[in-house]
């Protein structure tokens, strides 16, 4: 959920794409280890994942609690 917009997400080359709702919204990321950090245009975002112990995410890889 976005909001209250339920969408759908898929990742295309280092670059996040919720769809669902109208025009589709990239976000360009890098993920390193257990830091994701989304890029916009006015600044970033970074998410820490929330299970340190478990194998390191990478390329591919980010589901999870972030």
């Amino acid at each position: 959920m976005v909001g209250d917009k339920t969408h759908r997400w898929s990742d295309e080359a280092g670059t996040i794409v919720f769809s669902g709702a109208g025009e589709p919204l990239r976000v360009a990321y890098d993920l390193t280890s257990d830091l994701w950090t989304w890029k916009f245009p006015d600044g970033q975002m970074q998410l820490h994942r929330l299970l340190p112990d478990a194998a390191p995410a990478s390329a591919g890889q980010i589901t999870g609690a972030w």
